[in-house]
């Protein structure tokens, strides 16, 4: 259900798809950009301070 919802989504805006995944993807490095650094914060806390 969800992925036939995803489809007809992909479907009626097939012309913005591009930037849809451009913005997907630019939104994914930047969650893992923050969790690298707080896992960098996590590890090391007193090299950083």
């Amino acid at each position: 259900m969800t992925t036939a919802f995803i489809s007809k989504i992909i479907i009626v805006y097939r012309p913005q798809t591009t930037y849809f995944k451009l913005t997907y993807t630019a939104e994914i490095v930047k969650i893992l950009v923050v969790l690298r650094s707080f896992i960098l914060v996590g590890v090391k806390p007193r090299h950083l301070r």
